[in-house]
C-alpha cells in the first residue's frame, strides 16, 4: 500500500479520495498516524445523490476519521451537474460537523 509507504517515510499529510478507496480503511491505515485531507466524492454522492445523502456521507466520514487533537481536513470539489440543493447540504454538513470532537 502506497499510503503506508508514505506515513513510514514520514509525510504529514495525505491527499486521499474517500470512496475510492474506503473509508474504513482509510481509518485503518491512516487515523492517529497522518493528516488526513479527505477528497470527498464527487462522482456519485455529491452530484447524485439525495441532500440527504450527502449530509449522511459527511456525518460519517467526520465521525469515522477525525480525532479530537485533530488530523482531518475535508476538500470538496463541486461541478457541473451537482444540483444547488446537494452544495447546500454539503456546506451546512461541513459546517456541522467541523467541531465534532
Amino acid at each position: 500500500e502506497v499510503a503506508e509507504q508514505l506515513i513510514e517515510a514520514g509525510v504529514d499529510i495525505l491527499n486521499i479520495q474517500d470512496l475510492v478507496n474506503g473509508v474504513e480503511s482509510i481509518a485503518g491505515i491512516c487515523k492517529g498516524r497522518v493528516c488526513i485531507d479527505l477528497d470527498i466524492d464527487r462522482q456519485r454522492i455529491t452530484p447524485f445523490g439525495a441532500p440527504e445523502e450527502v449530509r449522511r456521507h459527511i456525518e460519517y466520514v467526520v465521525k469515522t476519521l477525525s480525532l479530537r487533537e485533530g488530523g482531518l481536513m475535508l476538500v470538496a470539489g463541486i461541478y457541473p451537474p451537482t444540483p444547488f440543493e446537494n452544495i447546500k447540504a454539503l456546506v451546512e454538513a461541513m459546517e456541522n460537523h467541523m467541531w465534532l470532537h
